[in-house]
């Protein structure tokens, strides 16, 4: 039998007492976290050896909340400042982010041509800004120092300018702020006051890239660890999710989230640019009927937080329904069909020879992994045409987030709804409809050309949180003929 050392045991019961202060921190006494809560981690965390040690602790205690599986964590790369807004802009409908914790800097000094601070400053304001005007909770870092000396290191001017401007965003925008060099300059004035030598918070490695020691993983984990507890702590009074447009009469629930256990929240609310305050304010009871309006403001008061939350209605005229096709008999998931070969934007697909694949999958996917029911599909350099039907549950208005790298379209019936065509990374593009319950028919064309490839469809509605479409809303015809051609021209 293999025995484990005492000195193996002290180094385990040490990992996993600073797990457990790690778990306190983000834990605290009045933290608001909410099960489905989303923490993503963004920037330049990278170790030595191209991992994540210090993240890697955080995500693994985030996911260990109690209760198990309460909170999701994880890595969501856009690692340099400048790619962040467009990124973000291109993805955030489906990336459902509660939490953001941003540390940028360090990869952004070391580039063979540097951001320039003015552009770094920019970019992370536009980024900042958008995640907020969605209620994106955020926690942002100062870059660590590259190196332990207090001089003659030539990345230290830009590095301070990108501390700078990380202040001064905190300081405009209200989020919590990490300040790890102030912070790591007092530390090491303490622990390292000869000034002699480099490799105790972060070290060069092959490249003569800098990057953190595990001393510096410890240092930096301790301090994002308390400023996730402290943000949690601080989380503003939000509003659950309202129907994005007004449907003839909807339904108006105003239910309050982020708040204090066994607390109670006081709601009024006001339309059309009112205040909710004021003398147009009224007192929130029980879930009301709406047929028109613009918007609707809401103040939530516990105790001394207060929030007033905004929401704008996506259209304030009538409009009619779409009634739901009636297939005669269907089967689960959609129908698939593949062609290999090069595009460089959709094909006329009825101008494309009979279909070299086709099969069933649950949901509209680019490669049916973890699909037991989908076909095998080329790697690269193929369209694919998915048909059927979408339930909806019940009448209202749906909007539709349709995801693809490379072209994508979605169509309801004949009618082209969401188009997403050419060749580029993955971006969503939305577009809202009036649905009657039931099924109907959709149809999702697509184009993968080389490396990077995905396909989502993601919608909301009536009681329903922006989510992918769940595989049971899918079903087809088994005996439907290939869908015709599109009658209208792609929505703008």
């Amino acid at each position: 039998m293999r025995t484990i050392s005492a000195a193996a045991l002290i180094l385990l019961a040490t990992a996993l007492a600073a797990g457990d202060a790690l778990t306190e921190a983000m834990n605290p006494a009045g933290a608001r976290w909410e099960r489905g809560d989303n923490v993503a981690f963004l920037g330049d965390h990278r170790g030595s050896s191209g991992n994540y040690p210090w993240m890697d602790r955080m995500l693994w205690k985030l996911r260990s909340l109690p209760p198990n599986g309460m909170v999701r964590a994880n890595w969501a790369g856009c690692d340099n400042a400048a790619s962040l807004p467009a990124t973000y802009e291109a993805r955030r409908v489906a990336l459902d982010w509660s939490v953001a914790v941003m540390m940028y800097g360090a990869f952004d000094a070391q580039f063979e041509k540097p951001t320039e601070p003015a552009a770094f400053a920019q970019s992370l304001s536009r980024a900042v800004t958008a995640m907020r005007k969605d209620g994106v909770i955020i926690v942002m870092a100062t870059p660590m120092p590259c190196g332990d000396k207090k001089a003659g290191n030539p990345l230290d001017e830009r590095l301070n300018a990108y501390a700078d401007a990380i202040r001064e965003i905190g300081n405009v925008e209200g989020v919590t702020l990490v300040d790890l060099r102030r912070e790591a300059a007092a530390w090491l004035a303490e622990k390292n006051p000869e000034d002699k030598a480099d490799g105790v918070l972060s070290a060069q490695n092959a490249e003569k890239r800098w990057t953190l020691t595990d001393q510096g993983h410890a240092f930096v984990a301790e301090r994002i660890a308390a400023a996730i507890g402290k943000a949690m702590q601080s989380a503003p009074l939000q509003l659950a999710d309202l129907p994005p447009a007004l449907v003839g009469e909807t339904e108006i629930a105003l239910r309050p989230r982020r708040v204090s256990p066994g607390a109670e929240v006081q709601i009024r609310y006001a339309l059309d640019g009112k205040d909710p305050a004021g003398k147009d304010g009224k007192p929130y009871k029980e879930p009301f009927k709406l047929r028109k309006a613009e918007s609707i403001a809401v103040q939530l008061v516990e105790g001394g937080r207060t929030s007033v939350v905004t929401h704008q209605f996506a259209r304030e005229k009538e409009v009619s329904l779409r009634n739901p096709d009636r297939p005669a008999a269907t089967s689960p998931g959609l129908k698939v069909e593949v062609w290999p070969g090069r595009h460089d934007k959709l094909p006329d697909f009825l101008s494309l020879s009979a279909a070299a694949t086709v099969g069933v999958c649950s949901a509209p996917d680019a490669a049916f992994v973890a699909d037991p029911l989908a076909p095998v599909v080329p790697d690269e350099f193929y369209a694919m045409r998915l048909s059927g039907f979408v339930e909806v549950p019940r009448d209202g208005w749906y909007v539709f987030h349709l995801g693809s790298d490379d072209a994508g379209r979605m169509l309801l019936g004949d009618d082209v709804l969401i188009d997403n065509d050419g060749m580029h990374g993955t971006i969503y593009k939305s577009e809202g409809v009036a649905l009657k319950q039931g099924r109907h028919a959709i149809t999702i064309l697509y184009v993968q050309g080389s490396t990077g490839r995905a396909l989502q469809l993601l919608y909301e509605g009536p009681g329903i949180r922006r989510a992918p479409v769940p595989d049971a809303a899918f079903s087809h015809d088994p005996k439907a003929k290939p869908p015709a051609p599109p009658k209208s021209a792609p929505k703008k």
